[in-house]
């Protein structure tokens, strides 16, 4: 999941930078079916990119569970 948050924050940044809008900076639901909600905000996926980057100083990789070298 790592290109699509990574594509998802730019998209989000790119409309604030735009708009000048800051609706994405409050948490709002994704998916929402039942137990598979997730909530999220402009920052919470920028940290939490920034979380997985910092733990795996080894550098990450688009595959689910696999920290790969560059």
């Amino acid at each position: 999941m790592l290109f699509y948050k990574g594509f998802f924050t730019l998209l989000m940044s790119l409309h604030r930078y735009v708009s000048g809008d800051t609706k994405w900076d409050q948490p709002f639901a994704m998916i929402r079916d039942g137990a598979d909600t997730f909530t999220w905000s402009h920052s919470g996926v920028a940290e939490h990119l920034a979380s997985q980057w910092h733990n795996s100083q080894i550098g990450c990789h688009c595959e689910n569970t696999k920290i790969w070298p560059y």
